[in-house]
């Protein structure tokens, strides 16, 4: 019989700090032992060479125990060793020795030595433990074992008898827990940098969630990724998965359990290299510049595929859907047939029983369970057209992002998207479209002479600045700017065909809001 994660994990003969109270919190002491303790008289290997560990040591197994308090209610507290009896240590104690057919080796919580984690120095380079290479991936799974883990197949370095039950081989590997021997089968000699899908859930279920851990609005910077292998536990938030400006093709899903394909391994692209943890809960999802592949899950989502030719399945729920620049499509469940279709604007809207009701926008092409149709297909169906170009959907930034980037467009009539931050749009010449995130954060929109027709989209009044001074503006009373009431937003005309229309807002919203950049670059009131 198979085992399920958990089980392969635990063991039959479950071992655990607090033993017999599953899922209690509990508080751990450690001590990085500067002298053997008496208790190890009669343990010939933890004598032979013994050595405290190095700076590097300890600064890699602090950042460790942190990635345990992560994920689970056990929390760690440093005990500075006063002597060589058992009570002059911590719990949990961190020592090197020389071992010449072992990299580590660490105790389960069942004896005096239960806890206690040792990193064997017959090996040069291991005194400096870096995140995503062997020396550090021992560190994490010998600390596995001294919380309670047990390897999940039948095999032990040390020459002891492993106990069932066992992961199938399929998933007996790092790229579902770190107590694995067998690497990650997609991604080569690169080892994790955190605990893994099946790590947490044991973990969790032995102490209980940390359900204060990223309870935020977190954006979780993908774009970039090299040699990267982990796995994501977030308590709670609006989240954000972000790859923006990757240049290779991502797979992004934000399923709990499921993998996502971001970045590099080597020279080659990076297969099942990110995973959300059981119970986390990814709300967003953001491509980069190729072509992507989005899923999102049975949240509401906003899943925006940026450049590239894209695939989006946005799933169960009421979801957001962006395809961006380039030729995209969304997938759905079901046949045509199930499906009712309005325009909002420049927004289609979808409604059926197996995938909500999803807002869409930029996407040319949706594939049903029985056909495939266009973007005018269904505009046709929903017996409207659009009138003016779709806003893509806003997101929550993360709170501590507020850093944003400088837009700039070309001579010709360009399509500009800025980020959760405080963003500089310069379009330049030519009819442009400017799409800020409407994230509390402002944006200034810089325009000059000869800048055309623009449209800003997401433009909130009160919080967003415009830089007019290249036309000598920088009041709404100035003679040089007109301002009336479109039917799509607020007009701002300077003249000779120069104009922005602040797409949805109303004139009245302008009256009193610091909108402005003055002539010495500082704000002016609307009026």
């Amino acid at each position: 019989m198979v085992a399920n994660h958990i089980d392969a994990l635990l063991g039959p003969d479950m071992t655990q700090w607090n033993k017999g109270s599953v899922g209690v919190a509990t508080n751990l002491t450690y001590t990085f032992l500067q002298k053997l303790p008496t208790y190890y008289s009669r343990l010939v290997r933890e004598k032979d060479g013994f050595k405290p560990y190095t700076d590097a040591q300890e600064a890699a197994m602090k950042k460790i125990l942190a990635a345990y308090s992560s994920v689970a209610k056990v929390s760690f507290t440093e005990k500075t060793q006063s002597g060589t009896a058992e009570g002059d240590v911590g719990k949990l104690a961190f020592g090197n020795a020389y071992n010449s057919g072992m990299s580590g080796w660490g105790y389960p919580p069942s004896s005096t030595v239960g806890g206690d984690v040792w990193i064997s120095t017959a090996k040069t380079g291991w005194d400096n433990p870096v995140a995503g290479q062997k020396p550090y991936w021992v560190m994490m799974h010998e600390l596995g074992h001294a919380l309670g883990l047990k390897h999940p197949g039948p095999y032990d370095v040390a020459g002891g008898k492993e106990d069932g039950p066992f992961l199938p081989s399929s998933t007996d590997n790092q790229q579902y827990t770190v107590m694995a021997y067998d690497m990650h089968p997609t991604m080569g000699s690169v080892r994790p940098q955190t605990l893994q899908l099946y790590d947490i859930a044991a973990l969790q279920h032995l102490y209980g969630a940390n359900m204060s851990y990223k309870t935020g609005n977190d954006v979780y910077k993908l774009a970039g990724l090299k040699d990267y292998v982990a796995t994501f536990w977030d308590a709670g938030g609006t989240d954000t998965f972000d790859a923006t400006g990757e240049t290779r093709s991502a797979t992004i899903n934000l399923n709990e359990g499921a993998f996502s394909s971001v970045g590099a391994k080597g020279s080659t692209a990076a297969v099942n290299n990110i995973a959300v943890a059981f119970g986390a809960k990814i709300e967003n999802a953001n491509g980069g510049n190729a072509g992507d592949k989005l899923v999102g899950n049975a949240l509401n989502n906003v899943l925006r595929g940026n450049g590239g030719d894209d695939t989006i399945t946005g799933g169960a729920g009421n979801d957001t859907i962006d395809g961006g620049t380039g030729t995209d499509t969304a997938t759905y469940k079901g046949n045509l047939s199930g499906f009712k279709f309005a325009m909002d604007g420049g927004t289609l809207v979808m409604t059926s029983t197996l995938d909500g009701t999803d807002r869409v926008v930029n996407v040319e092409k949706f594939v049903f369970s029985d056909t495939t149709k266009s973007w005018a297909d269904l505009v046709a169906r929903a017996g409207g057209a659009t009138a003016a170009p779709p806003p893509p959907p806003s997101t929550s930034p993360d709170p501590g992002t507020v850093a944003g980037k400088t837009v700039q467009g070309t001579s010709g009539s360009d399509k500009l998207y800025g980020s959760n931050g405080a963003d500089k749009f310069i379009g330049g010449a030519g009819n442009d479209l400017l799409y800020s995130a409407k994230d509390g954060v402002a944006d200034t929109f810089v325009f000059a002479k000869g800048s055309g027709a623009d449209r800003i989209f997401n433009f909130e009044a009160g919080i967003d600045k415009l830089d007019l001074r290249g036309y000598g503006v920088d009041s709404l009373s100035d003679s040089g700017i007109k301002v009336s009431q479109g039917s799509s937003g607020a007009v701002l005309d300077m003249g000779d065909g120069n104009r922005v229309v602040l797409n949805g807002v109303k004139t009245v919203d302008l009256v009193g809001s610091k909108m402005f950049v003055s002539a010495d670059g500082l704000e002016y009131i609307g009026a």
